[in-house]
């Protein structure tokens, strides 16, 4: 790269020149701060995006500063609709660069140029995008200062159209509190596109996240009307309109005659208010607000929110007296349980079954037929009584007649006519008999036949 002659400044890098372990091969774009090449790693062959600072504001340290500032922020911000930076380098002779994620794609203006108006279908998608990637980075107390359609870059990813990539950090103001290199920018410094400016940025004033919250509205009434909230030939006639009279009203279409909402209407208008206090007051309800509208017109799913982390995201542990109670009341419910079981009333047999245990009703006698079937069965009846009469005489003998009444005298014991066999032998055959089985003859005398 050979220097310049007449102002002594180095020449910015051409498209074949190697820087670092890049090759350039084409130059993509010019800013007023960096050029943007289309590189190639020369080992590995992965296409980049390399950010060059401009050779005049090599050895200006507050440049320099604010130039790597921009990959510090975008690393801190870590959200997928953010730029990717993976790292900047400065060299020996000055030569400051940022290598940076490959988009293939266009931003908002390029493809206002080549494919026309927007449609409501694609703006509101969009415009939610843009509100989550500023809630990220809002959450991390940076304000991006220069929100314009030609830093939001339109990719595809996967199967997602319009996928939102926001670029451009190079003069985002980190939050003076929390900055450990003190503010890049002084108090009065007016940084920024004045078309996109809220009324205290081109004033010079003191900022936050809610000019931001302007430029966004800026764009959406861009988005959707194809013409900007106020009508002004320089910046001072600008500054002049912003603070005497408030924006031109949204018409009712767009310019490809959708209808817009009055709710779309609302909110972009309070996006532009005059006031930041009578703005929406983190990007975080803009975002909400824009994915409400967005599921209720039916043009995408339910987006997840972009908030910022907090101590309320993280896990805790619960108290221990919750966990005491917890224990305590499981304790109960267990010892309630047993109590139950062991004192409940034992189920009726066969109560399982259906029409178990109930004994079916007896049909109603009839008198006539009962006496009729039993004068049936007495001849069997005297039959079977006479049968088993006959076996124990033939075991045992007959039994001794009955002490007919009168027959002795006072003191003088009755005797039986005869005995077939002792009452001793009678009971010990009839043991025998119980114990073996076996039948056994009566005692007493055989006969022979």
């Amino acid at each position: 790269m050979a220097a310049a002659d007449s102002l002594n400044v180095p020449e910015p890098p051409r498209p074949g020149d190697e820087v670092g372990a890049y090759r350039l091969l084409q130059e993509l774009g010019v800013g007023g701060m960096g050029r943007v090449y289309l590189a190639e790693h020369r080992t590995l062959g992965r296409r980049v995006a390399l950010k060059v600072l401009q050779p005049e504001l090599w050895h200006n340290r507050r440049s320099v500063q604010r130039f790597f500032q921009e990959a510090r922020l975008v690393n801190r911000i870590d959200h997928e609709n953010i730029v990717e930076i993976y790292d900047y380098v400065q060299e020996p002779d000055g030569l400051s660069y940022l290598i940076m994620e490959l988009l293939v794609g266009q931003d908002l203006t390029q493809s206002r140029e080549q494919r026309g108006p927007f449609a409501l279908a694609r703006s509101l998608p969009i415009l939610r995008q843009i509100a989550g990637a500023l809630a990220a980075a809002h959450a991390q107390g940076v304000v991006h200062r220069d929100l314009k359609p030609a830093n939001v870059f339109l990719v595809q990813k996967g199967s997602r159209r319009d996928f939102v990539k926001l670029l451009d950090f190079g003069i985002a103001k980190l939050q003076d509190a929390v900055n450990p290199d003190g503010p890049l920018t002084r108090t009065g410094a007016i940084v920024g596109t004045p078309l996109y400016m809220s009324p205290e940025q081109a004033s010079g004033e003191k900022i936050d996240a809610r000019s931001d919250l302007y430029a966004l509205g800026v764009v959406a009434y861009w988005l959707l009307s194809d013409s900007f909230p106020f009508k002004a030939t320089s910046f001072a006639e600008l500054l002049a309109l912003q603070r005497s009279q408030g924006p031109s009203e949204l018409p009712r279409q767009t310019p490809l005659g959708d209808p817009i909402p009055a709710e779309v209407a609302r909110l972009v208008l309070r996006c532009l208010a005059r006031s930041a206090d009578a703005r929406f007051q983190t990007a975080q309800d803009v975002e909400a607000h824009l994915a409400r509208i967005t599921v209720d017109l039916g043009f995408e799913p339910p987006p997840a929110l972009t908030r910022p982390p907090s101590a309320g995201d993280l896990p805790r542990r619960p108290p221990r007296r919750a966990l005491a109670a917890v224990v305590m009341l499981l304790s109960a419910l267990l010892a309630a349980g047993g109590t139950w079981w062991w004192l409940r009333p034992s189920a009726p047999p066969g109560a399982g079954r259906p029409g178990a245990g109930r004994r079916a009703p007896r049909p109603p006698a009839d008198a006539t037929v009962g006496r009729g079937r039993a004068a049936e069965r007495a001849p069997a009846r005297r039959a079977t009584r006479a049968a088993r009469r006959s076996s124990r005489e033939a075991l045992h003998g007959a039994a001794p007649p009955r002490e007919p009444p009168g027959s002795r005298a006072a003191g003088q014991a009755w005797q039986p006519a005869h005995t077939s066999a002792p009452r001793r032998g009678r009971r010990r055959a009839r043991s025998l008999r119980e114990v073996t089985g076996c039948r056994l003859e009566a005692a007493g005398p055989r006969t022979s036949r």
